[in-house]
Formats: structure tokens, sequence, C-alpha cells
């Protein structure tokens, strides 16, 4: 089963990647990848599916290679879309196995994970995946072998154990409360949200963009956790990796309009041609929004004009 299950991995991300557009002001040769986990698929606790499928269209959007679902086995829900491949959740850690020698050092690697959680007798957190628990050894274990920069989030009650567990360098950890406390909140629901492609209420610093931070501030909670500093404790001292730790791939030169590699008149008459132009109207492109106020004005030209003949 577990080499069954590696090869089909390894043959639906080589034909993905086969077929993948890059773009000339992408960030060329960065790979993306993606599994996200719904631990439990029932008609009672439908709610655990419905956030995950949410967060699922979320990476979607954000264009990563082939994200990958996972689902209790057995367990297929009505209004699953046609085109996700999916893994039954025991077969977790024999996924991420199968990633490991996709990814370099460069590369993101995104996994999220809704369910049930407890602690086993041996004081370790576990949270459900199917028929089996995942503790916070075995998660660890399972991400010791990658390389690459990493974004966990985590929900189920005391998934806060998880921060110690999975905390460490290149990584983001989040978990959706502390791991003396049971989980209430919809943090998988409210992160997918926040980290939507032009949400422009997260994106606080105004760049055009929604960084991990700013997500996870955006929809803080007291009871919610993070870490990226490898600590594995939240302070003050966390933020600064997850602010500049972006799902969707941002342009080399944010001016650059047309992706041609430079900046030149033809970016100035495309943001000039729809002055005045606000969110909503026709002919609105948010690409010339470069302030972020929902409508096209002299401050969006004068960007593009003072960044003029940049190349990649």
């Amino acid at each position: 089963m577990n080499e069954k299950v590696c090869l089909q991995v390894v043959l639906l991300i080589a034909s993905s990647l086969t077929s993948m557009r890059v773009a000339a002001n992408e960030n060329l040769g960065r790979k993306r990848y993606a599994v996200l986990v719904a631990g439990v698929c029932n008609t009672q606790e439908r709610y655990f599916w419905k956030d995950v499928l949410s967060m699922y269209n979320t990476i979607k959007e954000c264009n990563f290679d082939r994200p990958l679902l996972l689902t209790p086995d057995g367990l297929d829900p009505d209004d699953k879309p046609n085109n996700i491949i999916d893994y039954p959740a025991e077969d977790f850690t024999n996924v991420l196995s199968s990633l490991t020698p996709l990814m370099d050092e460069d590369d993101l690697l995104f996994l999220w994970a809704y369910s049930h959680g407890g602690v086993d007798v041996g004081d370790d957190v576990y949270i459900g995946m199917g028929r089996m628990g995942l503790t916070g050894d075995r998660f660890r274990e399972a991400l010791s072998q990658f390389k690459c920069n990493i974004v966990v989030g985590v929900e189920s009650c005391f998934s806060g154990g998880f921060l110690d567990d999975l905390s460490g360098p290149k990584r983001i950890v989040m978990t959706s409360t502390s791991e003396e406390d049971e989980s209430y909140f919809d943090f998988t629901d409210r992160m997918s949200a926040a980290l939507a492609p032009n949400n422009k209420w997260a994106d606080t610093d105004r760049n055009g963009y929604v960084s991990v931070y700013e997500a996870f501030e955006y929809v803080s909670s007291e009871l919610f956790l993070y870490d990226d500093n490898g600590d594995g404790v939240f302070t003050s001292q966390d933020g600064q990796l997850g602010s500049h730790t972006y799902l969707e791939l941002v342009k080399a030169i944010r001016t650059d309009l047309n992706c041609d590699g430079k900046v030149d008149i033809y970016n100035i008459m495309m943001t000039a041609r729809i002055f005045s132009v606000e969110e909503g109207e026709k002919n609105w492109d948010s690409r010339m929004d470069l302030d972020n106020n929902g409508v096209i004005n002299i401050i969006d030209i004068w960007m593009v004009a003072k960044e003029h003949g940049k190349t990649i």
C-alpha cells in the first residue's frame, strides 16, 4: 500500500509540473506543494470537511503546483469537486515521504489538518487522521526529512502541543488553541478567508499580497498560537519569517503589469487608461490599484512611473 501511494503521488506531481505555466515575473524554480487533511468527514460533523475544502480552494486560487486533499478512508463527501485527487488520511506520512525528493531548499510546503485531537497516555498530543491518531512525535519525524520552507496549521483540541513539537528553522507553525484547551473557534475557515488572494483587509502593509503572519494577526484570537522563530513558544519575537512568507507567487516587480520582465511606458499607459475607475466598475483591474484603496488614482500612476526602466 505504501509503495502504491508513493508512486501515485510522484506521478501526479510530475504530471502537473510538466503542464505548469511559469510566467516571466514569478519566482522561477520555486515549487509549492500543499497537503490538506480533513480527519473527520461524516454527515454529523461536516464542518471539518467544509472548512478544509475552503482552505483547499484558497490554495488553488494561489496556484499551488498540486494541492493534495486527504480524507478518512472510504468516505467520499457528496460535494467533493471532481478534479480532486485524494488519499486516505491514514496515508498522511506516506504522502509526505513521497514529496521529499521533489522539494528543494527554496521550495514551500503547506500543510493543514483539521480534526479531533487529544493527548495520549504518554502525554503526547495527537490529531485524528481517519482511523489513526498522528502524534506530535510522529509528525515531527515526518517533517525532519524536509529542508524546504514549511507552513503548518493544525486545528484540533489541545493542538498547542504541536507548537513545540513541530517548530524549527524555516518553519511557521500555527494552532487553534493551547495544549491545555479544547478548540471552539473556526480557525481553518478564518485562515482560508484571510489568506485568499486580493484580501485587502488582511493586507495590512498594503503591498498587494497577504503574508502568513498578516493573515494570522487578522484572525487572531487569544487562544490561537503561532511560532516562526523556532523556539516553540508564541511571543512578540515571532512574526519576522511569516511577514515575508506568501502563499501567492509574488511578482519580482509588481509594477511590471504586463509581465514582460520590465517596467516601461506601456505599464504607465495601462494604468493611465483606467484613471479614476473604481472597484466594481467596468474596466476595473486590481493589478493597477497599487496602493490598494479601491480606485485608480495619480498615486498608482506615480508608483509605476517611479520604477520606469526596471528589469528583472
